[in-house]
């Protein structure tokens, strides 16, 4: 078992779910439209699922925090974490590959070092 830093805790303990998301119509087409509508619904699903399951991780780190003041987690969750975290890196190298931060504007970092998002993802059933 591993003690989680207090910068993870109080990163975890500081989310909060984002407004719900607007369907935005970009196409020029009704087929279009109607595509990008079913791909923003669909995106809000998983969205909402996560959050689920974050939320309940969320509420059982702060339950373990309260209790003891520290919460640990377990070598698995560790080696989730690396991995998504690895994917999420990989999949958004690919997604701006070519790009620059000066393409998007001055105030713009695309590798988002500052954000760790990885709990999202870490696939961990609590109760």
């Amino acid at each position: 078992m591993t003690r989680l830093s207090q910068e993870d805790i109080d990163w975890i303990l500081s989310q909060t779910k984002q407004p719900d998301h607007k369907y935005y119509e970009l196409g020029t087409s009704p087929e279009e439209v109607a595509e990008e509508r079913e791909f923003y619904r669909s995106l809000c699903e998983s969205y909402d699922s996560h959050w689920e399951e974050f939320s309940r991780f969320q509420d059982w780190v702060r339950g373990e925090y309260s209790t003891k003041g520290f919460v640990e987690v377990d070598d698995d969750f560790l080696a989730r974490r690396a991995s998504c975290k690895a994917l999420i890196e990989e999949e958004w190298d690919k997604m701006f590959e070519g790009f620059s931060d000066a393409d998007f504007g001055e105030d713009t970092d695309l590798q988002g070092d500052d954000v760790d998002d990885s709990y999202l993802y870490a696939e961990r059933k609590f109760t």
